[in-house]
């Protein structure tokens, strides 16, 4: 969504058109003071969230699942390989950069209106590239709703079923088969079967959190942005985080090298957000992205797109490969 088409964008310039040109970059603090006004208008939604992430064992056993649901992705032969992922996002020029984002999303943070507690739970929507469709008819895309939960014992389960149905565009198809709300895999783990970093939580803290993705990563030396996008992306397919938690997360990312900051944009739900994103060193050829709230500050949303053409994928450059929502109603 460009500046004009931005309802908060349009109103900033009608308030400030001599100091606001038409092709100006919008001020980060100027449309987060007015999001902030316009949101006391409405009732508050507090929502829960997830990671797609959660385990690849996990994501890779559903995946004979989801591939024999093929009526949810068909394909033309005369369309392009970008035809059939969900279109990019589009970001509106803003003015600042990745400290001042984390800034403003901390300060939000600050009034510790999320979860208390962190919970052993992680819901989300999305959608994960998994192949190229060979059937026939329009190209339509299934977001996925995946819900996790598991306990201290690492016994869990994790049940995945359809959210919606929409085109690349992202319209939604209500008509479409199968519906939303159809199961596509469920699995159960016994206790001492499901993996994870830590049994426990990170602390709040920028140390804890970077020991915790250094962990999930692999890594032994600095973490690079990209890396660190990716581990946040983990972190919260296992868990349900407190403000406080994901501050410490956000100060990891400020201290990482290679971040920018790709300015304002809605979601694939609608909602207003701050992207952030980066090149992880272990794929060069990938970008990553978390999106921020603009109303909370936090983390809402992680989209992956391929920088370069991928032969082996059928797919070109900009590609969007993953998508996850979080913080999304139970």
């Amino acid at each position: 969504m460009n500046n004009e088409q931005d309802p908060v964008a349009r109103a900033i310039r009608t308030l400030d058109p001599a100091r606001t040109g038409a092709d100006d970059p919008i001020p980060l603090s100027a449309e987060l003071r007015l999001r902030e006004i316009v949101s006391m208008q409405e009732e508050p939604v507090h929502t829960r969230w997830r990671a797609p992430n959660i385990v690849s064992g996990v994501i890779a056993a559903s995946v004979t699942v989801m591939l024999a649901l093929v009526a949810s992705w068909v394909w033309w032969p005369s369309f392009s390989a970008q035809a059939y992922t969900p279109a990019p996002l589009s970001y509106a020029a803003t003015s600042g950069d990745v400290q001042d984002v984390i800034h403003a999303a901390k300060e939000m943070l600050a009034s510790g209106k999320g979860v208390l507690e962190p919970q052993r739970l992680s819901l989300s929507e999305g959608w994960y590239f998994s192949g190229t469709p060979d059937t026939e008819g329009p190209v339509l895309i299934t977001r996925e709703r995946i819900d996790l939960r598991w306990e201290a014992d690492l016994s869990g389960s994790v049940r995945t079923t359809v959210a919606a149905v929409t085109t690349p565009d992202g319209v939604l198809v209500p008509e479409a088969t199968p519906a939303a709300g159809s199961l596509i895999g469920e699995l159960t783990f016994a206790p001492a079967e499901f993996s994870v970093v830590s049994v426990n939580a990170p602390a709040a803290t920028s140390d804890a959190m970077r020991a915790w993705i250094r962990a999930d990563r692999g890594a032994t030396g600095q973490l690079g942005a990209g890396d660190v996008i990716l581990g946040v992306q983990s972190l919260l397919g296992q868990w349900t985080l407190t403000d406080r938690q994901q501050a410490a997360l956000l100060d990891v990312l400020a201290q990482a090298p290679g971040a920018r900051f790709l300015g304002t944009t809605h979601d694939r739900m609608g909602r207003p957000v701050m992207a952030i994103s980066a090149v992880p060193e272990s794929n060069a050829h990938q970008d990553v992205t978390l999106l921020l709230a603009l109303d909370t500050g936090r983390i809402v949303g992680f989209e992956s797109t391929l920088r370069t053409e991928d032969e082996s994928l059928g797919l070109p450059a900009g590609s969007v490969t993953a998508y996850t929502l979080w913080e999304i109603e139970n």
